[in-house]
């Protein structure tokens, strides 16, 4: 009888009706998502602070922006120093021929650990590859090389800008 009781009282509890938001009061955090091609913006106002976060990135999330630069993702465990890339068909060049641009932009290059800095992120200035439509890159010395789309770029970063995202990094105060 005690445990029809008790399986009698939790039926009530579930069948109870769900707290609801106050009507009438705006979000604390405002969400705005478009897309470009392969791109896809992710934006989060928050009306109290005033604070913009974003994320500019591929919707397959192999290819992101961060600052000044893009990046490319291969497996973490990949060490990706050594890459190697090319922009449109063009020249073979060496990611590491970057690493003094995208110190002073910013990049954050050290996402692995001692063993694996890169983390399987090969970084690129975005003034390099920003009017690009195909990047192809070769993570290390005899790899086949993976062929990154990336249509819409600037129209991509050119709408996170005018909704208050900056080049800067991926937080924005007021």
């Amino acid at each position: 009888m005690a445990i029809f009781l008790s399986i009698l009282a939790g039926a009530s509890l579930m069948s109870a009706p769900a707290a609801k938001l106050p009507a009438g009061r705006p979000p604390r955090v405002q969400h705005y998502r478009k897309r470009f091609a392969v791109w896809q913006i992710d934006i989060a106002k928050d009306t109290f602070t005033g604070r913009t976060a974003c994320q500019v990135r591929s919707r397959d999330g192999r290819m992101q922006v961060q600052g000044a630069a893009v990046s490319y993702r291969f497996p973490v465990r990949w060490n990706v120093g050594d890459a190697m890339y090319k922009v449109d068909g063009g020249a073979v060049r060496a990611s590491r021929d970057d690493l003094p641009r995208l110190i002073a932009s910013g990049a954050p290059l050290d996402a692995g650990g001692m063993a694996n800095p890169s983390a399987g992120l090969v970084w690129i200035p975005f003034d390099v590859v920003g009017q690009a439509a195909v990047v192809e890159i070769a993570p290390r010395a005899g790899a086949k090389p993976r062929t990154f789309r990336q249509a819409g770029l600037v129209q991509a970063r050119d709408w996170a800008q005018a909704y208050g995202c900056g080049l800067e990094g991926h937080v924005r105060a007021p």
